[in-house]
C-alpha cells in the first residue's frame, strides 16, 4: 500500500508544473491545485496524469496495473468547500463512466 501511494505521488508530481500543490487528501485520493494561468492547460494536465498511470507500477518486484480517475473543477469565485465538492462530483462522474479517465465539472 505505502509503496503504491509513494509511486502515485511521484508520478503526479512528475506530471505537474513545479508551482502546483500535489497533496494526498485521504485513502487513495490526491488533489492537485494549480494557478489560474499555469501551463500546461488543466485539460492537458489531466490527460497526461491519466496516461502516466496507464504504465504499470513495479510493486514488490511485480508489475501492477493502477489507474487514475480525475475530477477537475475550475475556480469561478466559489469558496474552497464548493470547489472541492465540484471536483468530487466530476471525479465520481469519471469513475462511473469507466475509470481511467477525467471529467470536468459542469453545473449545466
Amino acid at each position: 500500500g505505502d509503496a503504491c501511494l509513494i509511486e502515485a505521488g511521484r508520478r503526479l508530481a512528475a506530471c505537474c508544473p513545479s508551482d502546483a500543490l500535489v497533496a494526498r487528501i485521504g485513502g487513495d485520493e490526491f488533489a492537485v491545485v494549480t494557478g489560474e494561468n499555469t501551463r500546461p492547460a488543466p485539460e492537458t494536465l489531466c490527460a497526461s496524469i491519466v496516461e502516466a498511470f496507464r504504465q504499470p507500477f513495479m510493486l514488490g518486484g511485480q508489475p501492477r496495473q493502477v489507474g487514475a480517475s480525475i475530477g477537475m473543477a475550475r475556480n469561478s469565485g466559489q469558496d474552497a468547500e464548493a470547489l472541492y465538492r465540484d471536483a468530487d462530483t466530476a471525479l465520481y462522474q469519471a469513475k462511473s463512466e469507466g475509470r481511467g479517465t477525467w471529467r470536468h465539472f459542469s453545473a449545466a
